[in-house]
């Protein structure tokens, strides 16, 4: 994984190691306590006293790199995670691949909604993302989607609503499960949004 900032200001020696122990700490809470990186490689100088940085990340940590990296072998990016639910895993694959294959391929508003459902679980999906995924400017999406009397936001929300839908009545997906695929990083969130689109929370609606 590769850390890069949009500005130089940001580019931080505390802000950089900071994020680098969040996302070991998060790896060790799916993977276990035993995980290691393969690798770890900050921009900035070495500091006087680099053990604290071996003591935590149990791994080589190269200072002075070219750039920020967080680096795990192939043998332990492939292990299945502890946590990992097949049927899950199917239920979300189903319900993706019946909502793609009602997509016309050539329409801008289908072109849309299939990079959102690709992109939702990220938690990330915006007009910029979309915009690179399918080749065009950021504005020109905006015009496009302008030309079809509707804007990125409403297809967003159509596609959550359609999904959460779906996810409510034909699978017995928890609550938080179904908001993470959706792209929401709380549970409340979610919820508020949902109450919005139909009246109701998520949980009487699933009944």
């Amino acid at each position: 994984m590769h850390l890069n900032y949009d500005a130089i200001s940001k580019q931080q020696p505390t802000r950089t190691d900071s994020f680098m122990a969040m996302l070991l700490a998060m790896c060790r809470a799916n993977c276990g306590e035993s995980f290691r990186p393969a690798s770890i490689s900050l921009v900035h100088d070495e500091p006087d006293d680099p053990a604290e940085f071996y003591a935590l990340f149990e791994c080589p940590v190269h200072f002075n790199a070219t750039e920020n990296r967080f680096n795990l072998s192939k043998e332990i990016a492939d292990q299945r995670l502890l946590s990992a639910n097949p049927q899950l895993a199917l239920i979300n694959d189903q319900i993706i691949i019946e909502t793609l294959a009602r997509l016309d391929k050539n329409n801008i508003i289908a072109q849309v909604k299939t990079q959102i459902l690709k992109q939702l679980p990220s938690g990330k999906v915006t007009d910029e993302t979309v915009a690179d995924a399918i080749y065009i400017a950021q504005r020109s999406l905006q015009r496009k989607l302008q030309k079809e009397n509707t804007t990125f936001r409403s297809i967003l929300n159509e596609v959550r609503k359609e999904l959460a839908q779906k996810y409510l009545q034909n699978s017995n997906m928890n609550l938080i499960d179904v908001a993470f695929n959706l792209g929401f990083s709380e549970y409340s969130s979610f919820s508020r949004a949902f109450k919005n689109w139909t009246g109701v929370t998520p949980s009487a609606y699933r009944g």
